[in-house]
């Protein structure tokens, strides 16, 4: 599996020691520019300067890619030297983790940008690379793409692209000489796009990009030497590079020592370390209070949603707050604020109180891990588990990030599900009149001394909501005053009304009621229910039967469609009652 390890790092792995430890190429030769003390890597493998580097000073503001030995800018060791001297080249040792070392030293901007990242590859390691690792011989060629000639360096995992056709080294007759430049040297010749084919599966260029000499800074063997440092010191005057080898019955790679003042190409890699998986993620969130301005996206206008809060961004965590445990392999790259009926536009730049919001977030994993991956490459949701305030929440994917939507308002918790648990009133049970209310049924009020002794009806303890009051009807019409007994074998409407209790509130809709479209409501896990939403409260509708006398046996349970008279219905939380024509709420009074 190809993974990359950061920003500037290609995605072939390749071992380099018999421990099997493996590294990642830059994406290109380094560079540099004098003028601003920039370094980068070349934006593509096959980039090479050429003889603009005989330009090289301290104040050239072009880009050179030829460096002498150990020329970091390190203790005068600056990457503008030409002079043929050796002693101002010497670093009295190896590079490997010294500040001589270009990628230990400096920050390379389109590589990480920090200084540590990358380093130079010792003598052994490139000779492990090339001769010792498994299946060596057939994983190095020379190529030439388009008219540039270059050394083709496969990962570990190779399998061949449809279409190209390599021959590696051991297939080539004589070479000649290291530098690519003998007659009798043949090159498998590929196009830009093949090469980019090959990138793209792995491998590596190293590009023939010349030699820089020390008599006036004169290009030599220009497009055909291939010589690359590598951190191994010889001598004070000298270093050890990577060529092609110069015997003619080798056919290889070879390293040798040379002039520490000659300019060489260098190409860095990264040490591999296999990301952590991660199962488990867990995210907090404040949720932005009422009157939170969310102004529209400083930089983006994203599907059209504003509030697009973005990590890096001014406005990140500036509108609620969402954090993830500091020691986490994971981060929050964005979240964003939307209305719980559309999608929160530009311009829609308040939270209203007494409303209920969503919250849309995106998790990542940091560099160095992962989330479980599916065959595809996409993340494995079932493998990912993630909370948000510690409650479960659905995952979403999207490529190589996960999302969620969580539900808030601005005056607590959402209220979205409501269960209630009934014990119906048992036949000829005496429903006492209303002492103070010629109501058409007997109403009982949670603080009444009646409450719950008709009957029962209760919400569990821990709910964001409350039974405030209940009523029965007769299935015909409505529970008149007088007949004050359940019949056996009966039909019976049951009229509840349910407030949130402070610090909660029921999914709203843009009327500011209760969202009765969106709120599931069940009466004994029976969600066969009538709901109307009203600002803080919803009224349910639930049509129950009593059982038959005994020894009459038992009914089978019939559907709510089958046993509500169409003189009966709910509207906007009030149960009217049609009869001879007329309408009657449940006060008695005629509605007109």
């Amino acid at each position: 599996m190809m993974v990359q390890a950061s920003e500037g790092a290609l995605s072939g792995r390749f071992t380099i020691n018999w421990q099997g430890d493996q590294v990642v190429f830059s994406q290109g030769n380094l560079q540099y520019q004098a003028s601003t003390g920039t370094w980068r890597f070349a934006e593509h493998q096959t980039d090479v300067i050429g003889e603009s580097n005989g330009n090289v000073s301290e104040t050239y503001s072009g880009w050179i890619d030829l460096f002498g030995w150990g020329t970091s800018g390190y203790n005068g060791h600056e990457p503008w030297l030409k002079t043929d001297q050796n002693a101002p080249y010497d670093t009295e040792g190896d590079l490997m983790g010294t500040e001589y070392d270009w990628g230990y030293h400096n920050a390379i901007q389109n590589g990480g940008n920090k200084a540590g990242m990358w380093r130079t590859m010792n003598l052994m390691e490139w000779n492990h690379l090339m001769h010792l690792r498994d299946n060596a011989d057939n994983l190095i060629f020379p190529v030439m793409i388009d008219t540039l000639k270059c050394l083709l360096l496969l990962p570990d995992d190779w399998t061949p692209v449809e279409g190209i056709t390599l021959r590696p080294m051991t297939e080539f007759g004589t070479w000649g000489d290291r530098n690519f430049t003998s007659d009798t040297f043949r090159f498998d010749t590929l196009t830009v796009e093949q090469g980019a084919q090959l990138e793209q599966h792995g491998a590596v260029l190293l590009p023939t990009a010349g030699v820089r000499t020390t008599t006036n800074g004169r290009m030599d063997y220009y497009y055909n030497t291939l010589r690359y440092w590598t951190g191994h010191y010889f001598s004070k005057y000298m270093g050890w590079y990577l060529t092609v080898n110069s015997t003619a019955d080798t056919k290889s790679v070879g390293m040798y020592a040379y002039s520490n003042s000659w300019g060489f190409s260098v190409r860095l890699v990264q040490d591999y370390v296999a990301p952590k998986e991660v199962t488990e993620a867990h995210v907090d969130i404040e949720f932005p209070e009422a009157g939170a301005v969310l102004p529209p996206s400083t930089d983006q206008e994203w599907a059209g949603v504003a509030g697009v809060c973005t990590k890096g961004e001014p406005l990140f965590n500036t509108i609620g707050h969402v954090s993830v445990p500091d020691t986490a392999g994971y981060e929050v790259t964005q979240y964003i604020c939307l209305n719980s009926a559309h999608w929160y536009m530009p311009g829609d730049t308040v939270l209203q109180p007494h409303a209920a919001y969503s919250m849309m977030v995106f998790i990542a994993p940091t560099e160095g891990n992962t989330f479980p991956l599916a065959a595809n490459g996409s993340v494995d949701k079932d493998r990912l588990t993630v909370t948000a305030n510690g409650q479960p929440v659905d995952l979403q994917v999207a490529t190589d990030l996960v999302f969620f939507i969580v539900d808030f308002t601005t005056d607590g918790p959402v209220i979205t599900d409501v269960e209630i648990t009934a014990e119906w009133p048992e036949p000829e049970t005496v429903m006492p009149m209303n002492s103070s209310l010629e109501y058409m049924s007997y109403v009982f009020k949670k603080d009444d001394p009646l409450f719950n002794t008709i009957g029962r009806i209760s919400v569990p303890d821990t709910a964001g909501y409350e039974i405030g009051q209940y009523a029965y009807y007769t299935s015909e019409l409505g529970y008149l005053p007088g007949e004050s007994v359940l019949q056996y074998d009966s039909a019976y409407y049951v009229i509840i009304n349910i407030p949130q209790k402070e610090g909660y509130v029921y999914l709203t809709n843009e009327s500011g009621n209760a969202d009765a479209a969106n709120i599931g409501v069940t009466v004994n896990g029976d969600r066969d229910v009538i709901i109307a939403g009203s600002e803080g409260f919803i009224t349910v509708g639930y049509l129950f039967r009593t059982r038959k006398e005994e020894g009459m046996g038992i009914d089978e349970v019939e559907s709510q469609e089958s046993r509500v008279k169409s003189q009966k219905r709910i509207v906007n939380g009030q149960l009217l009652i049609e009869r001879d024509g007329r309408v009657y709420n449940v006060l008695g009074a005629e509605i007109h």
